[in-house]
């Protein structure tokens, strides 16, 4: 392998709804459980106030807030899923095809005329999933690459190396 100085790896796709779907899977996953202990949580104190005094078995009181907040949690995954495909439709940029550019400097990447450079301090957080690398640049602005987009196996090792190398944020698998 090349000295990591010297490194740099070229990667281009565009990104597809499954893949955007996908990304958008990961970020919700963790919000939407903490969203369903929070209901659950909410719904265990308001049985126990409404039903406290008709002496219901405890089993009914938990079967019913599972219920609930399953149901709660279901219809929010919901709403949210119809709105990843309304913002994929929206997002002009989003399914065109897109050019990194990866080096010891940072990722810059081209979209027709438009050119963006991202630092390797710019990095919030991140992580590499089976399929796709998610480097998060503000709490809700990521850049998504999928593993498809890189030319070899060869390219993705030297890509987590450049990783690992410049930045602790990203989460990589081994």
């Amino acid at each position: 392998m090349a000295n990591i100085d010297e490194l740099e790896i070229t990667a281009e796709g565009a990104l597809t709804y499954d893949e955007f779907k996908k990304y958008n899977m990961y970020r919700l996953r963790k919000i939407l459980i903490g969203f369903f202990f929070i209901t659950f949580f909410l719904e265990v104190c308001l049985c126990w106030i409404l039903y406290k005094m008709q002496n219901l078995p405890f089993i009914f009181y938990i079967g019913t807030c599972l219920f609930a907040s399953g149901l709660v949690t279901f219809l929010a995954f919901k709403t949210y899923k119809k709105r990843i495909k309304k913002e994929f439709n929206n997002d002009r940029l989003a399914s065109k095809e897109m050019t990194y550019t990866i080096n010891q400097e940072g990722i810059n990447y081209q979209v027709g005329k438009s050119q963006v450079c991202i630092e390797w301090g710019d990095i919030v957080k991140g992580a590499e999933h089976k399929d796709m690398f998610c480097l998060y640049i503000s709490s809700i602005k990521a850049i998504v690459l999928p593993k498809r987009y890189f030319k070899s196996d060869e390219d993705i090792m030297a890509f987590k190396q450049l990783i690992s190398t410049n930045t602790d944020k990203v989460k990589l698998r081994d």
